[in-house]
């Protein structure tokens, strides 16, 4: 996991891009193969800084994110946003893995 600005491309079509115009960071985390290749990932942001600072996978396959976002709502993908209370608030998000 980390922060992506703009496009990370894996090759052979594989893309996370970055939600808004890149020069913000979104988060994101990919997984891959034993042969280095594209498994999968997911990325998600805001309009403001985005940043995950850990993940684990749990044996269920579900990814657990912790970090921190700045902008005024973080939306994991569910349609229900995190809204921020203070100039930075932090976050732990368990999603499922793509």
């Amino acid at each position: 996991g980390g922060s992506l600005y703009g496009t990370l491309d894996f090759g052979g079509g594989a893309q996370l891009v970055a939600a808004g115009d890149g020069t913000k960071p979104d988060v994101h985390y990919f997984e891959l193969g034993p042969d280095g290749s594209y498994q999968s990932g997911r990325n998600w942001g805001g309009v403001g800084s985005d940043h995950s600072y850990d993940l684990e996978v749990a044996e269920t396959g579900q990814v657990v994110v912790v970090g921190r976002f700045t902008g005024s709502t973080l939306d994991f993908g569910t349609g229900i946003p995190l809204v921020k209370v203070d100039r930075s608030d932090a976050y732990v998000a368990k999603v499922a893995k793509n």
